[in-house]
């Protein structure tokens, strides 16, 4: 199951490759009140704004930095991969899972944080998840 983990990765633009800026969501021009003073790492370069918020109280980044439709397909990963542990669909374990989504993308367990994956991955989750369930297959 996956831990908070931190690398390389979390701290630079995944568009341009920069090392990504400390600020709060006011710095970025977030709408949300609550997150006006949260922790996010952002890149103001030239281009699309790309960020990524921490974890509740710290300076550790959820996963990588996005782009709008990076976080959009994140958030819709997330619903359908969800499905499978959380809520009156669900019929396995967090782990399993994980386990199982791990396995059908080809990763190690402890690299399959979809906060780490880009737009294709989303999509892959997406369909592994419409699979799992339109086909029935079984663990």
């Amino acid at each position: 199951m996956p831990t908070i983990q931190t690398r390389v990765e979390h701290y630079k633009c995944t568009i341009c490759g920069q090392r990504l800026n400390k600020g709060t969501g006011e710095k970025i021009g977030h709408h949300r009140q609550e997150y006006k003073n949260k922790v996010f790492y952002f890149c103001e370069n030239n281009h699309e704004l790309c960020f990524v918020a921490c974890h509740k109280g710290t300076e550790i980044p959820l996963g990588y930095a996005s782009t709008k439709a990076g976080r959009h397909a994140k958030l819709e990963a997330h619903k359908a991969f969800d499905m499978l542990w959380r809520g009156i669909t669900a019929h396995m374990s967090r782990t399993d899972a994980y386990l199982l989504l791990a396995g059908k993308m080809g990763l190690n367990v402890d690299d399959c944080h979809i906060a780490w994956f880009s737009v294709y991955q989303c999509r892959q989750v997406i369909k592994i998840v419409s699979d799992y369930w339109f086909n029935k297959e079984i663990l």
